[in-house]
């Protein structure tokens, strides 16, 4: 889900996108049925759209229309992609992709004119933004950018929670960062993070037995 003002945007996967004008008491269509659509980012006035099959999509009038930003790729770049979570901020785009050339993140600051490919192993099923630094999920690790995304150290590991851990989500919830993690032992839980990710605290004890495949946040109680 994102806004635009009073306007909401849901991607709605192979349904395609819809909009709201009245916060959600009725929905329109703007396109993509029978898309595999992965991702809706926006930069609080224009939207992106990620296919996860390999396309994405600039519309800057509310969904009115869509530019097809994929023939900006250059096939140099990347062949036979398929793109994952995306990040939109100002000019800037950022979606993670993975290719027949590797996998990462491809990046644009022209909104989507010219782009450029930063690679690492394994590449992000998420991209979050926290204040200036940007956070990728990739594997069993929370990867960190302080530079805009041109390069990353990990913040979180797996290895680091014992067992057969794996990451699977990772959220922003106001000055708040959740990491969702399982075992296939062990059940899952979470790490929680209240300094933009310096430090973390681990909720795994609390959860054990447990599949936690998301949240929600109401003043001091967190539910999963």
């Amino acid at each position: 889900l994102e806004t635009i003002g009073d306007t909401l945007f849901l991607s709605s996967g192979g349904g395609g996108i819809f909009r709201s004008f009245d916060m959600g008491l009725s929905w329109t269509s703007v396109g993509f049925q029978g898309y595999n659509l992965g991702d809706l980012a926006c930069n609080g006035k224009d939207l992106v759209a990620i296919n996860g099959g390999g396309g994405i999509y600039l519309s800057t009038n509310l969904g009115l229309s869509w530019a097809d930003l994929t023939p900006r790729i250059n096939p140099s770049l990347l062949t036979q992609f398929h793109l994952t979570n995306a990040l939109f901020i100002g000019d800037t785009i950022l979606t993670g992709y993975r290719a027949l050339q590797g996998t990462g993140i491809l990046k644009s600051t022209d909104l989507g004119e010219n782009w450029k490919k930063i690679q690492f192993t394994p590449g992000p099923s998420k991209l979050v933004r926290y204040d200036s630094t940007l956070f990728a999920v990739a594997g069993r690790s929370v990867l960190s950018s302080k530079d805009g995304g041109e390069s990353w150290s990990k913040t979180v590991d797996a290895v680091w929670l014992g067992g057969y851990s794996s990451l699977t989500d990772f959220y922003k919830k106001g000055s708040l960062l959740l990491c969702i993690h399982e075992d296939i032992y062990e059940g899952g839980g979470m790490m929680m993070s209240k300094d933009g990710g310096t430090t973390w605290s681990s909720f795994q004890n609390n959860l054990l037995q447990a599949t936690v495949s998301s949240f929600l946040i109401d003043g001091n109680v967190i539910l999963a």
